[in-house]
């Protein structure tokens, strides 16, 4: 049993080394002083083929495909359980398991003193050209620019086949995304809920670009884009940038048509504003206690 500050959300993460003569299934459950819910199954995760599970609640909590949301104040504790399925090969690794949580009592910090310039040089890639599935992958294509930027040159078409959740039938499930950079030997990857400036200035002078999800509910929300995101949306921070005394956040944005149009410089109030607070951080060695 792991006990921490009362959360009300919850969002697990994991790099496993897998091929697809085996599979893993990850279930998580969540509980307080009165005892503790059912096991709610996260993820079956092989190589090829990965899924969610839908239809899982009880007076603890209900699953919203990658996000275990608490029904009660007190949920402080949460515990683990890792089901290895068929044949268990060589291959077969488990590395880590992460898990990140919105706290109760969550106290935003955007204190702009923390800011310096500085700007990640992450090649540029767009969602939209792409046939068929182009206006659902922003995430998966958010997420190959910073594979790309790791040296694993995977085009969007390929990572989205890879993380596509078939349980929700979605490209952008937070945990498979943030989970499969893990799988490469000498990446680490996860799901990461910040309520902070420093924590993102952190990464970004430690050279490691970071995927932001956002939502709007209209266009002005962020000026610059060129569509409203009511569903949510994926875009990369390469850094920040000061003109004439505003703050702004360096990105990639990948919904555009050419890859010459995705890098974008956002007002960082408004980014802070549209941002969930979830990031996907992937690095090129282990996460250690300050991070």
């Amino acid at each position: 049993v792991f006990f921490i500050n009362p959360y009300k959300e919850l969002v697990p993460s994991w790099n496993v080394i897998i091929d697809n003569n085996s599979a893993v299934t990850f279930l998580f459950s969540v509980g307080n002083n009165e005892g503790f819910s059912e096991y709610y199954t996260i993820g079956y995760w092989k190589e090829s083929y990965k899924a969610s599970f839908d239809n899982q609640e009880d007076e603890f909590a209900k699953v919203y495909i990658d996000t275990i949301v608490t029904k009660k104040d007190d949920i402080d504790r949460f515990k683990i359980k890792v089901v290895f399925r068929n044949s268990e090969t060589e291959i077969t690794a488990l590395k880590n398991i992460s898990v990140t949580t919105k706290l109760v009592s969550d106290n935003r910090n955007f204190d702009t003193s923390v800011l310096s310039e500085k700007i990640i040089d992450v090649t540029p890639r767009q969602q939209l050209s792409v046939p068929v599935i182009g206006n659902s992958i922003c995430s998966p294509t958010s997420l190959s620019m910073i594979m790309t930027y790791y040296q694993h040159l995977e085009s969007q078409q390929d990572v989205a086949g890879i993380v596509f959740d078939e349980g929700a039938g979605i490209y952008g499930n937070w945990t498979f995304n943030a989970s499969y950079p893990g799988g490469f030997a000498g990446l680490y990857s996860r799901v990461e809920y910040v309520n902070n400036l420093a924590t993102i200035m952190k990464y970004i002078n430690e050279d490691t670009p970071l995927v932001l999800s956002i939502k709007t509910t209209s266009i002005s929300d962020l000026e610059g884009t060129i569509m409203a995101y009511p569903g949510g949306h994926l875009i990369v921070l390469i850094g920040f940038k000061e003109i004439e005394g505003i703050w702004y956040g360096v990105v990639n944005d990948p919904a555009e048509y050419t890859d010459e149009n995705v890098r974008r410089e956002y007002k960082l109030d408004q980014l802070l504003n549209v941002w969930r607070g979830y990031i996907y951080v992937v690095k090129d060695e282990m996460f250690d206690e300050t991070d």
